[in-house]
């Protein structure tokens, strides 16, 4: 074998010993812990004292029966079966990416900078429903409970008092939601992104994601009163068991005064939307309108849809759809989303923590039932 050859040979070895060395001087970079990187060490100096040994028998061998000559390639010297076999007990088999100790810390992956999201709906109830501000605990409105009195006189009959309108009032009471997560200051320190800007993101999104499920079925102790929760909403009941049915969606919209007609919508999620969707008429037509102009709803009966992913599903004795007019339905804000950070309590410095706390303020109500109408799936 060349001089040239040999060093060729010699600088694989070499690159395999700095690579070694190399673990134990910079460990820490590759995340493991010392007594990995210890026994990562002493299995490879295991395996280049053999690769040498190895090494020299190849040389006196390969002298023996002639097997190279003065020209020969590097990449001739590494087919000879007694070089490749070499490696491959040695080298291809002795460190492997698979095995942690043999090999695998060496290479360390590579991380990507975000954390791929699952995608969460928002319920659309707030968007469509009357929002307003309050510096107090709770908010009273006025609601008409009684119609104003009327009579019929002739020309010359005398005109009695008659009665006057009755009011009646909604208390919506403003209630406190919170998400409170710790991360450590070395998490903060050393992740490859915004630990913070995550954080923030991932609990103020919980937090709507909160309120919008109480707006549709929460039962007002310490939280809004969901429309789904309000007992005084005229009920109809779908004509087939366990099904959506056309019959059923157009009674739906007889419950609600014919003048609100232009501000009621179907309220839903998206299984029932779905099923509605393949609702068809006696001819086979579908009754569902796909929108042709960009950013116009598509309509079902002439109705746009709300889209409510915590509405229940169709099932028997259920309530998948509600219609009316969802200015009806009041959402009380007493402040925005509010942040705390904490970092420098005594109790988390020793735990060397970083808390963040988040919290809200709202209610919400139906101050209007007669505005609202809400399907029951039949039984049998």
């Amino acid at each position: 074998m060349t001089e040239t050859n040999m060093k060729d040979l010699q600088s694989e070895l070499k690159s395999i010993n700095q690579t070694v060395s190399g673990i134990n001087t910079d460990f820490h970079g590759f995340g493991i812990k010392f007594s990995e990187a210890q026994a990562a060490m002493k299995d490879q100096s295991s395996n280049i004292d053999a690769l040498k040994k190895a090494f020299s028998d190849m040389e006196i061998r390969m002298a023996k029966n002639g097997q190279y000559s003065a020209n020969m390639t590097k990449e001739a010297v590494f087919a000879i079966p007694e070089v490749k076999k070499m490696f491959d007990d040695y080298v291809r088999k002795g460190m492997s990416i698979n095995n942690g100790p043999s090999g695998g810390y060496l290479v360390h992956p590579d991380y990507l900078a975000y954390v791929m999201e699952k995608v969460r709906d928002i319920d659309e109830i707030r968007a469509n429903a009357t929002v307003l501000s309050t510096s107090s605990s709770s908010l009273e409105i006025p609601v008409e409970d009684g119609d104003a009195g009327l009579v019929w006189v002739q020309e010359t009959e005398s005109r009695s008092e008659t009665a006057a309108p009755t009011f009646g009032k909604v208390i919506i009471p403003v209630n406190e939601a919170q998400a409170k997560v710790r991360v450590t200051r070395t998490m903060r320190q050393d992740t490859a992104f915004s630990i913070d800007t995550y954080v923030t993101s991932k609990l103020i999104g919980r937090l709507m994601r909160g309120e919008a499920k109480a707006f549709v079925d929460g039962d007002g102790f310490s939280k809004p009163h969901g429309l789904w929760s309000n007992s005084d909403i005229e009920t109809v009941v779908s004509g087939a068991a366990a099904a959506l049915t056309i019959d059923g969606l157009l009674d739906l919209t007889a419950e609600v005064p014919w003048a609100m007609d232009s501000e009621c919508k179907f309220i839903m999620n998206k299984k029932t939307e779905v099923g509605v969707r393949k609702l068809k008429d006696t001819t086979g037509q579908p009754l569902w309108n796909p929108s042709l102009i960009a950013g116009m709803p598509p309509t079902f009966a002439g109705y746009a849809l709300v889209k409510a992913p915590s509405a229940p599903d169709v099932a028997a004795n259920t309530f998948p759809v509600m219609f009316g007019a969802l200015k009806d339905y009041v959402i009380v804000d007493r402040k925005g989303v509010e942040m705390i950070m904490d970092e420098i309590s005594e109790s988390l410095r020793a735990k060397n923590l970083v808390e963040f706390e988040f919290d809200t303020r709202i209610g919400g109500a139906v101050v209007m039932p007669g505005s609202f109408a809400k399907l029951k799936i039949a039984a049998s």
